[in-house]
């Protein structure tokens, strides 16, 4: 991918664009990994790979959570983020 810069990402179908590719590289590298590489501590990182996945999406999370609030704050429309919202998006 690269260095991403933010004025390459102009509009919000460029940006959902690149959103759309990052999770689909990110879902077929993760349905390639086995156990054993799950447990690794790949390049020299304290945590294992699993532990680094699961940081991401909490990561994911708390970033979500604050662009919602400060949209609510703005007075935007926002939307509920819990797991049954996910559920029923697919």
């Amino acid at each position: 991918m690269g260095n991403l810069k933010f004025e390459d990402y102009h509009t919000p179908d460029v940006a959902r664009a690149l959103f759309e590719q990052v999770a689909q590289d990110v879902t077929e590298y993760v349905d390639t990994l086995t156990d054993a590489e799950l447990e690794e501590n790949p390049n020299g990182m304290p945590g294992s790979r699993w532990q680094a996945l699961l940081h991401m999406v909490n990561h994911g999370t708390d970033h979500r959570s604050i662009v919602l609030e400060r949209l609510h704050t703005l007075g935007a429309p926002t939307f509920d983020q819990d797991i049954l919202w996910l559920w029923g998006k697919k």
